[in-house]
């Protein structure tokens, strides 16, 4: 097989995908390629003494960060509706919300975006639009960490480092925002 007859089948492949989640292996050979558009979720809470904690879940094994603890986020598709050009809404419904990765834990107002930050990461390029927001219930998925001490008081395997800086950066503001109201 020649290059040209391996970049026609791969493209004649490419175009029976439809547009969306794309297959594992696709997405991960494509992350590996481009610059891959990200919502992060930093879910915090004050608690009764005044300290931050913020809400981790495990990656699931066979991921690229496999079994470590990170804040909940999704790849931003390209069937997301947008009516704006920083509508999210749909991209956080993934991850806040009933059947999303957070499940449908309680929280109050909407998520705050506060940042937006390009990285390099284990599976390529990503620009992360990263968001916190205030949780007020009890999580169905996930462990509360408190941000004293954070992120030695992660359990083994440990969090995905390049979360590690803007958790901390978004509890900051969170805790400012609080201070303002």
């Amino acid at each position: 097989m020649t290059e040209d007859d391996s970049l026609n089948e791969t493209v004649a492949y490419l175009k029976t995908l439809q547009p969306g989640k794309l297959p594992q292996d696709v997405f991960l050979q494509f992350a590996r390629l481009m610059v891959v558009p990200v919502i992060e979720l930093v879910p915090l809470r004050l608690t009764s003494e005044g300290k931050v904690e913020v809400l981790l879940v495990q990656r699931p094994a066979g991921d690229t960060w496999d079994g470590q603890w990170h804040v909940p986020g999704t790849v931003i598709r390209v069937t997301d509706k947008m009516d704006t050009g920083s509508d999210y809404e749909q991209p956080l419904s993934r991850v806040l919300g009933p059947g999303s990765e957070l499940g449908d834990v309680a929280y109050n107002g909407k998520p705050k975006e506060i940042e937006t930050e390009r990285r390099r990461v284990l599976r390529g390029d990503e620009l992360a639009v990263i968001h916190y927001v205030e949780i007020t219930g009890e999580p169905v998925h996930g462990r509360f960490f408190a941000l004293d001490g954070f992120p030695e008081n992660v359990p083994p395997n440990g969090i995905v480092p390049h979360h590690v800086d803007f958790v901390r950066r978004a509890a900051e503001r969170f805790l400012a925002d609080k201070n303002k109201g």
